[in-house]
């Protein structure tokens, strides 16, 4: 056995040794050479607790980082589309919705926008027809009023024909027993 009255570290021989050995050089220039023996946190069961830990709370802390930013790329957008939701359905047709994403919530977002545009194109279509429809209405009536009221004077100049008619009528029946009296007499 040669003992090591100085010894020098030469350390890493790139190539030479393995990522865990070491070099030593003696007085002599004797090299040894060994490996170091590497105790794995595993086998200290004091560290251990504290290397898990220590990843737990890392892993929990970007757990809550990756909670925070996807909830505010899914519940924003989902906010804004509520919202609409809410003042459209309230009759305002005239707000949209930026659509900011080319995910599904943004095809939701293009959807509504598209959807809204309908109605309101609709609502118009609606009201234009309910426009025509009140001039026909109107129109019409003017004829209903006019033909009611021609048949109302028809009406009264019929009914003066009838009351001339039973006046014809009872004078000839006035003259028919005049002239029956008259006929009885002269026989």
């Amino acid at each position: 056995m040669v003992r090591l009255k100085q010894a020098s570290f030469v350390g890493k021989q790139p190539g030479d040794l393995g990522p865990d050995s070491f070099c030593l050089r003696s007085e002599n220039s004797r090299v040894f050479s060994g490996a170091l023996r590497k105790r794995r946190i595993a086998d200290r069961p004091e560290k251990n607790f504290i290397y898990r830990s220590d990843n737990f709370s890392v892993f929990i802390t970007l757990g809550l980082i990756g909670s925070l930013l996807i909830s505010r790329q899914i519940l924003d957008p989902i906010g804004r589309l509520d919202k609409a939701f809410r003042i459209v359905s309230s009759g305002d047709l005239a707000h949209q919705i930026e659509a900011t994403s080319a995910d599904e919530i943004g095809s939701l977002t293009r959807s509504f926008n598209a959807m809204r545009d309908t109605i309101k194109v609709k609502i118009q279509v609606i009201q234009e027809q309910n426009l025509n429809l009140e001039k026909k209405v109107e129109e019409r009536t003017c004829q209903l009023e006019e033909q009611c009221r021609k048949i109302t004077v028809l009406n009264q100049e019929m009914g003066l024909e009838i009351q001339e008619r039973k006046k014809a009528e009872e004078s000839l029946k006035k003259t028919q027993t005049e002239l029956i009296q008259a006929s009885r007499l002269a026989g």
